[in-house]
């Protein structure tokens, strides 16, 4: 099991799309889903994926199997937000 967070933020369904698009562009996306996309390392041949990111009503769901840090590969992500003044707030799950 991995490192797993919940990022809580009223987002719109433009703002969503937009998420959806940067985290496809993204040197490490893999494969991408309805609700889930995934990234995955070029020599990571295993079952989990580096990372995941679930699209939920309420925010975005993180799992980083690789890194304890909620931004690992999620740069561009951390700059969205920044960018756009999304409100949002950071659950850790193993706290």
């Amino acid at each position: 099991m991995g490192h797993e967070y919940k990022i809580t933020a009223k987002l719109t369904q433009k703002q969503r799309s937009e998420i959806a698009e940067l985290l496809e562009n993204n040197r490490y996306f893999y494969e991408r889903d309805e609700k889930v996309v995934e990234f995955r390392h070029p020599e990571n041949k295993g079952k989990m994926p580096n990372l995941y990111v679930g699209f939920e009503p309420d925010g975005l769901y993180v799992c980083q199997n690789g890194s304890s840090y909620l931004w690992t590969y999620l740069d561009d992500l951390k700059e969205y937000f920044e960018k756009e003044i999304v409100d949002f707030e950071i659950i850790d799950y193993s706290e």
